[in-house]
């Protein structure tokens, strides 16, 4: 063979081997930008839904008591749930079932009093204790008052109980009729709130009477959306029927709600966005 016919066919290969070189890389950018573009749709979701749970669960709303206002620019479902540890020692060596009594101060939350007096309720691991009030007198919200509470206590034991108190009117605890035990040795130390946030159930009610439309003008969204919560005797939701044929992104988080007999669960409310 010629010199000339060697020098063509090196060509010709060199020629296909660029060829088959430049496809793979085309396809090969094709496929990353591909990629590229679906990850960016993927966050944009997980985006709106973060903000949408935020909005709707993790904020209070403007104005943050909207569900006692007449001018409402934003309604969300979002609250305080309070608890006040009362650590408690026995200190004579003896056994018994004592009422003990302390004082608690609830102070003022958006110009009312911070605590609806059927809220409050006395918890000893994770368990509801017999509770009642006194100084209860007002509106239903109230903000200086005794709280007793019933437990049972081993002589030289230790050991703390949680009082819980929200906002939420829908709450309706039965409480006790309790008398202080003149005779227990125990001493009590009832330390500072602290707040937790938490589903109104009041809140869920004033916004389920709120139509899908407004929810979205209020909210500015322009996109799918659908908010919902399920607790023991509470189930809420806001929004439009999730799609079964296109791409949705959830977010949930956990929070605290108040039971209507003031038990207080976990629950996880979520944000769906398409």
């Amino acid at each position: 063979m010629s010199d000339k016919g060697i020098n063509q066919l090196d060509f010709a290969v060199s020629i296909a081997i660029l060829i088959t070189v430049f496809a793979f890389t085309v396809w090969q950018l094709s496929d990353y930008y591909s990629g590229h573009i679906q990850s960016k749709d993927s966050l944009q979701l997980e985006s709106r839904a973060f903000n949408l749970w935020e909005v709707a669960f993790g904020q209070e709303g403007i104005p943050p008591d909207w569900d006692h206002s007449d001018e409402v620019t934003r309604p969300s479902l979002g609250s305080r749930i309070w608890k006040v540890p009362v650590y408690l020692e026995e200190y004579n060596d003896t056994t018994g079932n004592y009422t003990i009594e302390v004082p608690v101060s609830a102070g003022e939350t958006h110009g009312r009093p911070g605590a609806w007096k059927d809220s409050v309720i006395a918890f000893e691991d994770g368990n509801a204790l017999p509770t009642d009030i006194k100084n209860n007198d007002g509106n239903g919200f109230i903000e200086e008052f005794e709280v007793l509470f019933e437990t049972e206590m081993e002589g030289g034991e230790n050991k703390t109980v949680e009082i819980y108190y929200s906002q939420d009117n829908t709450t309706s605890v039965e409480h006790e009729d309790l008398t202080y035990s003149e005779n227990a040795t125990v001493n009590a130390t009832v330390f500072s709130p602290t707040d937790e946030k938490s589903v109104s159930g009041n809140k869920a009610n004033s916004m389920e009477e709120w139509t899908v439309e407004q929810v979205r003008e209020s909210y500015g969204i322009e996109h799918g959306f659908r908010v919902y919560f399920s607790s023991e005797n509470k189930d809420f939701s806001k929004g439009m029927e999730i799609p079964e044929d296109t791409d949705v992104e959830i977010y949930s988080a956990t929070t605290l709600y108040q039971a209507k007999n003031g038990t207080i669960e976990k629950i996880k409310p979520k944000a769906v966005v398409w």
